[in-house]
């Protein structure tokens, strides 16, 4: 690029980027990368400047310089591709314009450095974490000042990454506290969290249509798990590990190739207008290692296929309240309770003591934990029903006393 000054005479000013040549795309590196779908650009952000690229020549186009008051950390687009969203080191969560990086709004700020955004799709809704494990819920309303919706402080620790799932309505969220928070966003509340991980959390991505939530971690490994409304939520299907690349893909090799390579991102691949039953799933791990994972024999092996989510959560929501039980109700329930009890202990007795693969070990002290944090029912016993059935009577009884002893005097 070229400038042209002009007074007395001409002078010509080559314009040089920061890397005085260098064939990089930023010299003090890169923060993030985006791509645009609605107008095919590329967005790279470092410091506090965005750049855009053409995705058809694959030029810079645009420079928004200083567009940022402190170094930008964290950034997302809106769902129609013409906001971007940037968050700084100063805690500030600002929404920009794409094509002249005109500020349009500005969030209430974290009292730490952003860590990641994301954008609730379908809504004016986005999500902002920070550092110091914070997590808010901030609504873009055009008609008055962005607000804060709702704010949570489940990690003990920086929060790494967000997704957002609008068909089973949940957040999750990973940390460096090797946890990984699931929320519902009706409810606004904590749903599950999974506290039995071993390596910081890097990147979570959803598959609504099987009810999946797939974790990477920096330790190399990706852990699949079932999320609501399944009947299995919460349970991990299966896990595996990040092996470092030996020679040509093709080769099976069964030596040991050394420790897991750690992730960095993972994506499912859209299923959006696909009739393929393949399932794929990308990563990228911290030596530029880009891989595709074909899991579709993992999902015919397991039973992982493709549910209707409106029939499941209407079999579990949709179930008609019971009404109380009386008389002979109590009885019945109390002898079937007895039967139901003598089959669960037969049957437990049958049960090997070993029974189940790795990944169902992985979540035993998970779902011990989360049983007992369930409610107990108690158990109606003889005396109990006993006592219910006779109260009728003794009431019966103490009535006509009451009723004789008046005609007396």
């Amino acid at each position: 690029r070229r400038i042209m000054a002009g007074g007395s005479f001409l002078a010509n000013f080559d314009y040089m980027d920061d890397g005085d040549g260098e064939s990089v795309t930023e010299v003090g590196g890169v923060t993030d990368a985006l791509y645009n779908p609605h107008v095919g650009e590329f967005y790279t952000l470092s410091q506090s400047h965005v750049k855009a690229w053409s995705a058809n020549t694959g030029s810079v186009f645009k420079v928004l310089s200083d567009i940022s008051r402190s170094e930008i950390t964290a950034c997302c687009l809106a769902e129609n591709g013409r906001k971007l969203f940037l968050g700084d080191s100063a805690g500030r969560v600002a929404a920009h314009s794409v094509h002249n990086g005109a500020l349009l709004s500005e969030f209430e700020p974290h009292a730490k450095d952003i860590s990641c955004l994301e954008v609730w799709p379908g809504t004016n809704k986005i999500f902002s974490a920070s550092w110091d494990g914070a997590l808010k819920l901030q609504i873009d309303d055009r008609a008055r000042k962005p607000y804060t919706k709702a704010e949570f402080n489940h990690h003990k620790d920086g929060v790494t990454c967000l997704a957002c799932s609008a068909p089973l309505m949940l957040l999750a969220t990973g940390g460096t506290d090797t946890q990984v928070c699931i929320y519902d966003l009706k409810s606004l509340k904590l749903e599950h969290s999974l506290a039995r991980m071993q390596h910081v959390i890097s990147s979570l991505d959803f598959l609504e249509k099987r009810c999946l939530l797939a974790v990477a971690d920096l330790g190399g490994f990706v852990s699949l798990w079932r999320t609501r409304p399944h009947p299995d939520r919460w349970q991990q299907v299966y896990h595996f590990s990040n092996l470092p690349s030996m020679g040509d893909a093709s080769l099976r090799l069964t030596l040991d190739r050394g420790p897991a390579v750690a992730l960095h991102a993972l994506k499912f691949e859209p299923q959006v207008g696909r009739e393929s039953e393949q399932l794929r799933l990308f990563t990228a791990d911290a030596k530029g290692g880009l891989r595709c994972w074909d899991l579709s024999r993992l999902c015919e092996r397991r039973g992982i296929v493709e549910v209707n989510l409106a029939q499941l959560f209407k079999s579990k929501h949709g179930m008609a309240s019971p009404r109380p039980a009386v008389g002979a109700d109590i009885a019945a329930a109390a002898e079937e309770g007895a039967a139901g009890a003598d089959a669960g202990e037969a049957q437990a007795g049958a049960m090997p003591p070993d029974a189940g693969d790795a990944a169902a070990t992985f979540c035993t002290g998970m779902d011990e934990e989360r049983a007992a944090q369930e409610p107990r029912q108690k158990p109606i016993v003889g005396s109990t029903v006993r006592s219910a059935l006779r109260a009728p009577a003794a009431t019966a009884a103490s009535a006509a006393a009451a009723a004789g002893a008046q005609e007396g005097d």
